[in-house]
């Protein structure tokens, strides 16, 4: 039975893995397959190290995941040899932004409430 620790670790590695794929997949747009290698070989080392247990239903997700950030970085690698752009280090590597999806609102009553009281 998997924990909620691993189950939380599990998610959190997939959906870093998902969010640097999508991020390389934007740099390669841009014609910057040199920053889309390093981004995926970032995610690929990281995905590595949180690796679910083999009990875990995800694991096969996980696998999919992982080989079709492997099959993307082979690409951009051959790109990149035709292209020669540089590899950047790992502290000059972008990362996903975060975005507002929402607004808050306040809360205005359209009409009167009354406070429930339990005895």
């Amino acid at each position: 039975m998997i924990t909620e620790r691993e189950y939380v670790s599990a998610m959190r590695a997939l959906h870093e893995l998902k969010s640097q794929k999508h991020l390389a997949e934007v740099l390669e747009s841009e014609e910057r397959v040199g920053e889309a290698v390093g981004v995926l070989r970032r995610a690929s080392a990281a995905a590595r190290r949180s690796m679910p247990s083999k009990e875990d239903k995800w694991i096969t997700i996980f696998k999919n995941e992982r080989e079709e950030v492997s099959k993307k970085m082979a690409k951009y690698e051959k790109l990149n040899d035709f292209l020669l752009e540089r590899i950047p280090v790992e502290t000059e590597l972008p990362f996903p932004k975060g975005e507002t999806i929402v607004k808050l609102i306040p809360y205005i009553p359209t009409r009167w409430e009354q406070e429930l009281r339990f005895k």
